[in-house]
């Protein structure tokens, strides 16, 4: 028969190899999730080149957000978020007839534009719903 003293020690043996298969486990799913996270994390602070991008800095753009309307000058593009010029960024509350407000700008019945004002402006990409290049004069002035 084992007394106590056996039985206590074969219990911890048991014990002690199966925590180590378990941090021998666990140690190799951490390697693989460290690698998928670093992949991950990667992919996206990785920033589009400029040739994969519709839209370049320096050119004026009307962005369909989610629930609103932006037009205004683009300074910088990240992957994430399109930074507008400060000054140059208006809110379209109302585009009146939606084609003539593309071909022929803001100067028609119907339109409220709101401007930011002399701030940077942040959209994000993700809100972006459809786009286009803005031929016209930026909106400076409410109306």
């Amino acid at each position: 028969m084992l007394d106590a003293y056996w039985i206590t020690s074969i219990i911890g043996i048991i014990s002690l190899i199966i925590v180590s298969y378990i941090c021998f486990k666990a140690s190799k799913n951490m390697d693989a999730n460290l690698e998928l996270i670093d992949n991950v994390k990667h992919f996206i602070e990785a920033t589009p080149s400029s040739s994969q991008l519709f839209y370049k800095k320096g050119e004026r753009w009307f962005f369909r957000l989610a629930t609103n309307y932006i037009i205004g000058e683009i300074e910088d593009i990240s992957s994430t978020e399109i930074l507008l010029k400060p000054g140059t960024a208006a809110w379209v509350a109302c585009t009146g007839r939606f084609y003539n407000f593309l071909n022929v700008g803001v100067d028609q019945k119907g339109v409220e534009i709101e401007p930011y004002g002399d701030v940077p402006v942040i959209i994000g990409r993700g809100a972006i719903v459809d786009g286009c290049a803005w031929k016209h004069e930026l909106p400076l002035e409410q109306k």
